[in-house]
């Protein structure tokens, strides 16, 4: 493919076939190789080409935002990360299953569905900005794990798993266990709801929120649950801490 470049950051995701990507960065040149579920972020106003290896040429969505109609995308731009996206980060955002909703929004001619795409690729953007855990100086098991923790703790609120962190992290599920506990010294339900117990206890000091509503958004089920994981883990009831801290 014939080099260019746009006045907007891409998002490449690759689908079939095997190839590389070479974009110029203003101090040095880079090349990426590329396989089938990876997914490449090209800098806006870079000069880059897509070339496939002989045999196997390279499927692939390419995905933008223009900021000359859509103003946040100026401001995404520069928060965007360069180069390869981390395989884990692409299982636990989900960036496939968010593509293909993309796609179907997008050959719906329906101004809701347009309107849905628009907000659906802004939100991808945004998720992918998100600042992320770089790697530890230990093994590669550890880096898995620390990457997995920081996402978790910026995605406690949603039904998360177990069995969908494991994956994620590319380990069976005692091997997940296993790391995880040695790593935050916790098992995985018990950090989990230390992190949603913490969000809580901030809400029900800097908040009116009504507790129904606290534990929907910290990722409570029901409030049976709740108050149960609460009390055992702040010795208290939640009025008990809002009451406390007003004082």
């Amino acid at each position: 493919m014939r080099s260019s470049r746009h006045r907007f950051p891409e998002l490449l995701y690759f689908r079939e076939g095997e190839g590389h990507i070479r974009f110029d960065l203003p101090k040095r040149s880079e090349q990426l190789n590329c396989e089938p579920g990876d997914c490449v972020i090209v800098p806006a106003n870079v000069d880059h080409a897509i070339v496939d290896e002989p045999g196997t040429p390279l499927s692939l969505y390419g995905l933008a935002l223009d900021p000359k109609k859509i103003a946040v995308g100026s401001e995404l731009g520069e928060l965007l990360p360069t180069g390869k996206i981390p395989r884990q980060r692409i299982v636990l955002l989900d960036i496939e299953k968010r593509l293909r909703r993309l796609l179907y929004l997008a050959a719906n001619p329906s101004p809701v569905a347009k309107l849905s795409a628009v907000a659906s690729a802004i939100e991808l953007f945004a998720t992918i900005a998100q600042p992320h855990a770089g790697k530890n100086a230990s093994s590669d098991a550890d880096d898995e794990i620390h990457e997995y923790l920081d996402w978790l703790s910026r995605n406690f609120f949603e039904a998360v798993t177990l069995d969908a962190g494991a994956i994620a992290c590319g380990f069976s599920r005692r091997k997940f266990t296993e790391l995880f506990k040695q790593q935050t010294g916790k098992s995985w339900l018990n950090y989990l709801h230390e992190l949603r117990v913490n969000h809580a206890v901030a809400l029900l000091c800097e908040t009116d929120s009504q507790v129904t509503s606290i534990a929907f958004q910290c990722g409570f089920d029901d409030l049976s649950t709740f108050y149960r994981v609460f009390k055992r883990l702040n010795g208290r009831q939640p009025l008990e801490v809002r009451t406390s801290s007003q004082q």
